[in-house]
């Protein structure tokens, strides 16, 4: 199986932290997050392939430092719109599963990949997010089955829209996909979690965590 990881600039990543974050922070947590995504990818039995959709010059020059494929995204076009262009290239190409996921999941395990993806049957397995109802995991046959798209309530989405179209669909609620890092809460409550080496790593070096864990210490300049 291929999956493929959307990946905003990380100087555009993460703006809904700014409340407690620095731009820099916020860019300098998404690359960490990056790394603990692709390293778990990496180790994954089920991943053969990875492939990058980014516009992002950094990051096509890291991702392919390291070995991995590297999709485009045109500038302005949107990340459905993106996705859909990829996919379609994806299965024109012979590519004939794809997991989409994002790369805020820093707690997830090769493990927990492989559990997704062997778990998948029919058109699309669909992940949802436990805040919004957005989709934190996407597994599909053919990679363009359904189109993209991604967003608040998109779970919901992708499953009405499969079934419509006379696809198996199935949703699977897998903690370890449930929650990914977009809000302030979400920070406090990866501070609890263990596993994610450079993300925790991060916030422990920079002094992020010391400072949510005492904000009577000072708040962000």
């Amino acid at each position: 199986m291929w999956a493929l990881l959307p990946v905003k600039s990380p100087s555009q990543a993460k703006t809904r932290l700014t409340s407690v974050l620095l731009d820099q922070e916020c860019a300098a947590l998404s690359w960490a997050m990056l790394k603990d995504m692709l390293e778990a990818l990496d180790a994954a039995e089920e991943i053969d392939t990875i492939v990058l959709l980014t516009e992002d010059a950094e990051l096509i020059d890291y991702g392919l430092h390291h070995g991995y494929q590297i999709i485009q995204e045109q500038s302005g076009a949107g990340l459905n719109a993106s996705i859909d262009s990829a996919t379609a290239r994806l299965t024109d190409a012979g590519v004939n599963e794809l997991v989409i996921l994002p790369v805020d999941l820093p707690t997830v395990r090769a493990s927990e990949i492989d559990e997704l993806c062997r778990g998948h049957r029919g058109a699309l397995t669909v992940c949802p997010a436990v805040h919004d109802g957005g989709t934190n995991a996407l597994v599909a046959t053919p990679p363009n089955a359904v189109a993209a798209q991604f967003g608040p309530d998109s779970a919901r989405r992708f499953l009405m829209t499969a079934r419509k179209n006379g696809l198996s669909a199935t949703r699977t609620d897998v903690q370890a996909f449930e929650r990914d890092i977009d809000r302030p809460d979400d920070l406090e409550w990866l501070l609890e979690q263990k596993g994610t080496k450079h993300t925790s790593a991060y916030l422990a070096e920079s002094g992020i965590a010391d400072r949510l864990r005492h904000p009577k210490k000072g708040a962000i300049a």
